[in-house]
């Protein structure tokens, strides 16, 4: 396997390269990810009595957002990569695939020198954790104005609360998705700190780099910048955050619904589809076209922003042909609680964020 020159595992990016197995070689193609499965095996499965061994993995999986078992059952068993120490050495091990994992990842053992040959390593086991990933729920407006951001801001911030949970803002008109969190002052990376290049994003090593809130990491513009519209930094982004969090929520622009759109290609990572619009002749029309453009596998949930309960909710339902219609009912004084430092989420017994706390649990049981 080749050593990189130039790339280092404290860099937040991780330039894919083919690997070479005793001879045989094939590209480390990311098999397509799945939702994250309870009880599940561990990605990555190390057995190792050397504790300078122990040590480097652990730092290396802890980059690379990926679990590690130290247990000869979970050698045997299903884990993804397998890493074993190579007897009469402190500092060797051999690494190879799961056979079931064949059709994917180089077939054969790879020896690898730690810490000399760390960057190898590392690329192994960000593919393994390509296998694997959180639930990922995007939220967007049928419309101008329907109030997308804050829904998912919102919505990311309850998850925050009990899950891991990234929030990421792929609006590239977005000046910044964080001061409704209270979080646009704290210290970290915002989308012109990152580089726009084809490697991939170490998963651990970004999300530990952005401003959180709970256990919420929020991936936002600013004033320098938000996400290119083209190029593949937002599907890095979304690969990389979903990989080490429960749950990612997308804040996703009107372009995802557009199927010649370049931005096409985030509205299919999602799980579910949170449409957000208003309860207007002009609202639904729109929304009703989003729902005829939701691509297959993904499960979509209008919301009515704005509406008065229930049964305006029902009537909705019934004239959009569709069933999973839930109402949004309106916050009073959200910009003066803005200006004040009140935090979306931060009141909890509004009708506003009991509407919330429901979306909050149907897109999670939609999955």
């Amino acid at each position: 396997m080749t050593r990189r020159e130039s790339s280092s595992t404290d860099s937040y990016t991780h330039r894919s390269h083919t690997s070479v197995s005793r001879g045989e070689s094939a590209s480390l193609v990311e098999r397509p990810p799945g939702p994250v499965e309870p009880g599940r095996v561990a990605i990555a499965a190390l057995k190792a009595s050397s504790d300078a061994v122990r040590g480097e993995v652990a730092r290396l999986a802890a980059l690379a957002g990926v679990e590690v078992a130290h247990s000869r059952a979970a050698i045997e068993s299903g884990a993804v990569l397998r890493i074993i120490e190579v007897p009469g050495t402190t500092s060797q091990v051999e690494a190879s695939f799961h056979p079931s994992y064949a059709p994917y990842f180089a077939r054969g053992k790879v020896r690898i020198a730690l810490p000399e040959q760390a960057e190898d390593l590392l690329e192994l086991m960000l593919a393994a954790g390509s296998t694997r990933r959180g639930i990922i729920v995007g939220v967007v407006g049928a419309h101008g104005g329907a109030g997308c951001s804050t829904l998912a801001s919102w919505l990311a911030r309850g998850l925050g609360e009990t899950d891991a949970t990234g929030l990421i803002d792929l609006d590239p008109l977005s000046l910044g998705i964080e001061r409704g969190l209270g979080v646009h002052k704290s210290p970290g990376l915002r989308w012109a700190d990152l580089p726009e290049s084809s490697g991939a994003l170490v998963p651990g090593r970004l999300n530990a780099a952005l401003p959180r809130l709970d256990d919420m990491h929020v991936l936002s513009a600013d004033e320098r910048g938000a996400v290119p519209l083209s190029g593949a930094s937002g599907e890095r982004a979304i690969a990389a955050l979903s990989q080490v969090n429960a749950v990612t929520v997308l804040d996703l622009p009107r372009e995802v619904i557009e199927v010649d759109s370049s931005a096409r290609g985030w509205l299919e990572w999602c799980d579910v589809l949170v449409i957000v619009t208003h309860a207007t002749s002009r609202g639904l029309r729109h929304a009703r076209r989003v729902l005829q453009r939701v691509p297959e596998g993904t499960v979509p949930v209008v919301v009515i922003n704005g509406t008065s309960g229930g049964a305006e909710t029902a009537a909705i339902a019934v004239e959009l042909g569709f069933e999973r219609v839930v109402p949004l009912r309106r916050l009073r004084n959200l910009e003066q609680d803005l200006e004040h430092g009140v935090r979306l989420g931060d009141r909890r017994r509004c009708n506003t964020a009991r509407d919330v706390s429901r979306i909050q649990a149907m897109c999670l049981e939609l999955v």
